[in-house]
């Protein structure tokens, strides 16, 4: 329910109560015994009938930065919530970085945030962006899932103009990994250096900024290569190639048979943490001032939508309800979610799906893991 029809229906009530509450005074007025019983009991009874409209859960979602495919996902889950009429409202901050907006959701501080498998497993150890939250594994224990999405294959950007056409060639430039501190920033970082040997400080510069920044700053030329993810069409590819024509850069698919045959190697690690697999990236999905050499394959993973354990199951249940069976309706305009699949919704066990979504689900028939109930 939006803010402006709750307002609507708080004023009808409110009208619909003071009605009957001069009912009730004339009737007290008149000395009339069975007046004012009805007119006292039609007050009460409109009380009463008022008290759920008023009674908006709001709900804050915190987000990544405008244009992501997890904010694109995300704020369409807010959207079909709602959109129903369930006294529900989820309001959207766009704020921070996941790793942050987790813990915030462990300690209460919003009610719906983003995760991915590998900073699931980084809070429950304490290491990687926890290593300095000794309380992370106990936080970790307080955060349950809705559902998982694909957050689409890193996209390596750079300018047509400067020749690079493969990772060798990424040696001596700056570098936007993703907001230092972010499980992006962390996961490119292995990546680059797992999979070509690119150590970051010595082989190349990392640019610290966020996510809009580091557009404008690709724009402005400082930064040389922007990395991001995205599922195509990714709508960050069209700002960066709005003023030059940009080439993405990815594994070839020799390349990419190679690290994933040489079990134990360093890039192998990197590219099976649970969650990521290697996927295409086809420009045709972009303007022409997009170009690609060959077949190429970005590095992908998985996000989810979690919340925190002690958000009513009423609540959960009804949102994701709200979530997919209104997902078709909008998947025309909005075609990422066609990629937001049952079958991926629940492919990952390193968080168990609230009772709320587990009770969904049930109902809905789905065939849900026994590591997810």
């Amino acid at each position: 329910m939006s803010q402006r029809r709750a307002i609507g229906v708080f004023g009808a009530c409110v009208s619909r109560v003071l009605s009957a509450l001069v009912s009730f005074k004339q009737g007290a007025a008149a000395n009339k015994k069975m007046q004012k019983i009805k007119a006292l009991y039609s007050f009460i009874a409109v009380l009463l009938l008022c008290l759920p409209a008023v009674a908006q859960e709001r709900l804050k979602m915190s987000v990544m930065a405008p244009g992501t495919s997890s904010y694109l996902v995300m704020t369409n889950f807010a959207s079909l919530v709602n959109a129903q009429p369930n006294n529900i409202e989820i309001l959207v901050d766009a704020q921070g970085v996941q790793t942050r907006h987790m813990l915030d959701l462990a300690q209460g501080l919003t009610n719906i945030a983003m995760t991915s498998p590998t900073a699931m497993a980084h809070m429950y150890n304490a290491t990687g962006m926890y290593q300095q939250q000794p309380t992370s594994p106990q936080d970790a224990d307080k955060l349950r899932l809705l559902f998982w999405f694909p957050n689409g294959p890193y996209h390596i950007a750079t300018k047509s103009e400067d020749e690079i056409f493969n990772f060798q060639e990424l040696r001596g430039l700056r570098i936007f990994l993703g907001p230092p501190g972010s499980d992006d920033f962390l996961t490119v970082r292995d990546w680059l250096q797992g999979t070509v040997g690119l150590e970051m400080g010595v082989d190349y510069t990392p640019v610290a900024s966020d996510w809009l920044g580091a557009v404008t700053g690709f724009a402005r030329d400082e930064i040389d290569a922007h990395i991001s993810p995205g599922i195509p069409p990714y709508s960050y590819i069209g700002p960066l190639s709005r003023r030059t024509k940009i080439r993405i850069i990815g594994h070839g698919d020799d390349e990419r048979q190679r690290i994933l045959s040489d079990r134990g190697s360093e890039g192998y690690l990197v590219a099976n943490q649970p969650g990521r697999a290697f996927e295409p990236i086809n420009v045709s999905h972009y303007n022409d001032n997009v170009e690609a050499r060959g077949a190429i394959f970005g590095l992908g993973a998985l996000a989810g939508v979690i919340v925190n354990e002690n958000l009513p199951e009423e609540t959960v249940y009804q949102m994701v309800k709200a979530f997919w069976e209104g997902k078709a309706g909008i998947a025309n305009q909005a075609k990422y979610l066609r990629q937001v699949t049952p079958e991926i919704a629940l492919s990952e066990t390193s968080v168990p799906l609230h009772p709320g979504a587990l009770r969904y689900y049930i109902e809905a028939g789905w065939q849900v893991p026994d590591a997810l109930r």
